[in-house]
């Protein structure tokens, strides 16, 4: 299943690159800060829970959580994305 997410942000004018922005600069800033962000943190989850069970083959929930960040780390790495800005 597809699905678009659409969201709104409102940057503070001080952010940086907002003011006077280029737009490979700003993509740059949003994907660092939300896209990869996301991704990186679903895998370094992932990778935490996998040793948590791999320990305790027994603990089942450390399986599942495992499983659900690697997935969920797979679906933002495969995110396409873009941007506009909104003036």
């Amino acid at each position: 299943m597809k699905v678009k997410l659409t969201i709104e942000l409102d940057l503070p004018d001080n952010t940086p690159l907002v003011e006077g922005y280029e737009r490979a600069s700003l993509g740059e800033l949003l994907f660092d800060t939300y896209v990869n962000y996301a991704t990186r943190s679903h895998f370094e989850d992932a990778l935490k829970w996998c040793v948590k069970s791999s320990k305790n083959k027994d603990d089942v929930g450390a399986e599942m959580i495992y499983k659900h960040h690697d997935l969920w780390g797979d679906i933002c790495s495969k995110a396409k994305w873009d941007f506009e800005v909104l003036k």
